[in-house]
């Protein structure tokens, strides 16, 4: 079994007062980009793939990205090649 989570892992300057359960839901499985502002007044943007919510029955199982792409990859492998992906 894995190492327990701490779950107290906030900073101080992360607020979440405001926020609203499943207020970005409709972003699941598309790409999304986000701003960080920093101090000195500068920001980058930034794209991140799309996320995939695992079901609390499968996070059970797979309690992070690794052990998900271990398993995937595992079930890829037993795929016939006629079936990858094209780049």
């Amino acid at each position: 079994m894995s190492e327990p989570i701490d779950n107290d892992t906030l900073r101080d300057e992360y607020n979440f007062s405001n926020a609203k359960r499943g207020e970005f839901k409709h972003l699941l499985g598309k790409p999304y980009s986000f701003e960080i502002h920093y101090e000195d007044g500068s920001t980058t943007t930034h794209t991140a793939p799309a996320l995939i919510a695992l079901e609390r029955d499968v996070q059970a199982y797979f309690p992070d990205g690794e052990a998900v792409h271990k398993a995937l990859r595992g079930l890829i492998a037993l795929l016939p090649e006629t079936n990858t992906p094209s780049d």
